[in-house]
């Protein structure tokens, strides 16, 4: 049995796990011994919303070189925002304190959604930008269901 991860999220999920440790038999010396670990699930940034944000980015960075002249590469915005709009954590190390900034890998769907709003915001009052909200790419991000009527 190779490694998986079950997320535990309708009954035929469930039905699936309990099949597979059904065939897990702790006698049998050929067979190795399995750690199973209970957590509670938070999605991880989704791949719309990571697609988003380096639409942004570029937007961003085109934008205001186009107004201002100045050019910022759409890394060096990414990583304005997250300095900015990112909560560190102060740690210590060898009696000296360090910031901690959480990365956007590891931000959580809800997480990254409230960053994603919080650049939108900031850039349409601070830059005078306003960015692309392409409804299929911005509606998936922002995790907005929509019926399409016919």
């Amino acid at each position: 049995m190779s490694s998986e991860i079950f997320i535990l999220d309708c009954m035929s999920k469930v039905i699936r796990l309990i099949d597979k440790l059904r065939l897990v038999n702790p006698k049998n010396i050929a067979q190795p011994i399995y750690k199973v670990t209970i957590e509670p699930y938070k999605a991880k940034r989704s791949v719309s919303q990571n697609r988003l944000l380096w639409l942004w980015m570029n937007e961003i960075s085109n934008k205001y070189y186009e107004t201002r002249g100045k050019l910022y590469s759409p890394d060096m915005w990414a990583e304005y925002f997250k300095q900015n709009f990112i909560e560190s954590a102060i740690t210590e190390i060898r009696g000296e304190a360090i910031k901690m900034a959480k990365t956007t890998t590891q931000m959580t769907t809800k997480e990254f959604t409230d960053y994603l709003e919080k650049i939108d915001i900031y850039v349409v009052s601070e830059l005078d930008i306003i960015l692309p909200h392409p409804d299929d790419l911005y509606y998936s991000a922002m995790g907005i269901n929509v019926e399409v009527k016919e």
